[in-house]
């Protein structure tokens, strides 16, 4: 057994003793929480709009209700990409929202601990599914946000329902991880930045070596915490030096379970595929670096492009190689490449793909707990006054795409 195998379960162990029950209520998955947001202001989705045109994290101050209990002072900004500018450029109303609990009292949290939650608008996904299943067998093999449904009032309007996600910041890490503070990177494209001419040339998040200045990783990587950079870079060149002892700077095994994952789910709005996103690096205590996922609407097959050309048809993501980017040796993707080059740790990946493929879609597991969730939500999808897909829309996304 590896060192980086010993570690991640020595982790896992710690994480199971520590973690309380309590943490479960908020994200019970068949609670539909109520949230409500009151804005001071009645043109608080022009203000929220314009402040996401500028590329500002910007939050305007709200006072959020949930579950009948008040949190005031909290900052609210709507968040997302396409499931922001498709939706709105469509003419829709349903926007997604990232709501910090903590945003003006810093001692304020949900009970469980929870200080930001993310409402995803089901964007591309009218089963409305899709994230709450595929966090859920995430949270088998890896850190993972807890998901669940909530419906969502503004200034005493209906909203609908929406998929409400834990985001990735620190109460996750301390849950997972046992700690806090170590080195934190998003690793998500700014678009609107560049980095300098000097730099060599990379493919997005991909962790492509790309030399020792910060600089040339700043548009395409975001450090969260108070300091790391230094860190980051040197675990970036070990991944890409086949001269460096890898498991020094990787947690290997947690690594292969997230390609296992974004495999068998088809989960290509990943690392894996064309944008190369939707996931941070945390280093632990024991220096290595750990990958967080996040960002699940377009698993399942809601994102076509495994980074290799041309979109894949309905046959070409059920049939989706283990060994994308492998098989080709993609320089772009060192993160796949790298590890699997390494025929034991090839052998780990494969026996991960296994496993998740017993534990959750072996006997029928898969369709019938995708069918309870989803005749759980139904009469809330249909009351749904602004969901951005028809109730036969919903009832066709389970079976078909």
């Amino acid at each position: 057994m590896t060192t980086s195998t010993l570690r991640f379960l020595a982790i896992l162990a710690l994480v199971f003793v520590f973690v309380p029950s309590q943490a479960q209520d908020f994200y019970q998955w068949d609670k539909i929480q109520e949230i409500r947001i009151t804005f001071p202001r009645d043109n608080w989705s022009s203000i929220l709009e314009r402040m996401k045109d500028a590329g500002q994290e910007q939050r305007m101050t709200a006072t959020i209700d949930i579950n009948g209990k008040s949190f005031e002072g909290a900052g609210v900004r709507f968040k997302g990409n396409s499931s922001f500018k498709s939706v709105r450029k469509g003419g829709a109303v349903k926007l997604p929202f990232n709501i910090k609990i903590d945003y003006k009292d810093k001692g304020q949290e949900i009970d469980g601990g929870y200080e930001t939650i993310k409402l995803s608008n089901c964007f591309r996904d009218p089963s409305f599914i899709r994230e709450v299943l595929s966090y859920e067998i995430a949270r088998k093999y890896l850190p993972a946000s807890q998901c669940n449904f909530a419906k969502l009032y503004i200034n005493g309007e209906y909203f609908g329902i929406y998929a409400n996600t834990e985001s990735v910041d620190k109460p996750l890490l301390k849950r997972n991880f046992g700690e806090k503070d170590g080195t934190f990177v998003k690793c998500d494209p700014e678009w609107q930045l560049t980095a300098p001419k000097t730099c060599d040339a990379g493919d997005k998040a991909s962790l492509m070596y790309l030399g020792k200045d910060p600089r040339c990783y700043m548009p395409n990587y975001e450090l969260k915490s108070d300091s790391g950079w230094g860190s980051f870079i040197n675990f970036v060149e070990a991944l890409n030096d086949e001269s460096k002892s890898l498991e020094n700077y990787l947690m290997i095994d947690q690594t292969l379970w997230m390609h296992a994952f974004n495999n068998v789910l088809v989960n290509l709005d990943s690392y894996t595929g064309r944008l190369s996103h939707n996931y941070y690096m945390y280093q632990d205590a024991s220096g290595c670096f750990s990958p967080v996922m996040w960002d699940f609407n377009l698993s399942l097959g809601g994102f076509r492009f495994d980074g290799n050309g041309e979109p894949l048809d309905n046959e070409g993501l059920q049939t989706l190689s283990p060994y994308v980017h492998f098989k080709n040796k993609n320089k772009k993707r060192p993160l796949i490449v790298n590890l699997l080059s390494n025929a034991t740790y090839r052998k780990m990946y494969i026996a991960h793909i296994k496993t998740i493929l017993d534990e959750n879609f072996s006997d029928g597991q898969f369709e019938a707990r995708a069918k309870e969730i989803h005749d759980f939500i139904r009469e809330e999808v249909k009351n749904d006054p602004v969901k951005l897909y028809s109730d036969a829309d919903f009832e066709k996304n389970l079976n078909a795409s």
